[in-house]
């Protein structure tokens, strides 16, 4: 009685360690995402520390090259 015909598969109720291992697997999921989360944030943080400090080193260079061809 336990299995039911749902579109052709087989279905049944899951048991308590089916339920377990299904809420184990959407923690280690959440987890992975959180993971690569915290991974963009530092990137994105990186990658603005190394703006904020070439920044001026770069604008500099530009205004450089760009006062040395006639306006």
């Amino acid at each position: 009685m336990g299995k039911m015909s749902v579109l052709g598969s087989d279905w049944r109720k899951p048991d308590g360690k089916e339920v377990s291992k299904m809420l184990s697997y959407a923690r280690e999921r959440g987890q992975g995402l959180v993971e690569y989360a915290f991974l963009i944030l530092l990137v994105v943080l990186v990658v603005i520390a190394v703006v904020a400090l070439l920044g001026p080193i770069v604008a500099n260079m530009y205004s450089t090259i760009n006062s040395i061809f006639p306006q």
